[in-house]
């Protein structure tokens, strides 16, 4: 979701500034700030993104573990 700024203090107070360079060709203070390119819009993450678990490294974790309790 792009957020805008327009209306902003400081985004006002930057664009006023940009404007005292006297650029050939200005980018908008909004697409200065938020580059389309950069804006990538997903899937709302899931219960299941957050809670995932990775049962393989947590296995190894606990056999080392175990292992080191066991000589130790």
């Amino acid at each position: 979701m792009r957020r805008r700024m327009k209306g902003d203090a400081n985004t006002e107070e930057l664009a006023a500034m940009l404007s005292r360079v006297h650029a050939s060709n200005p980018m908008p203070v909004d697409e200065l700030l938020n580059p389309p390119e950069e804006i990538v819009l997903k899937e709302h993450p899931t219960d299941e993104d957050f809670c995932r678990v990775d049962t393989n490294s947590e296995n190894t974790t606990r056999s080392e573990l175990s292992s080191v309790d066991a000589t130790g």
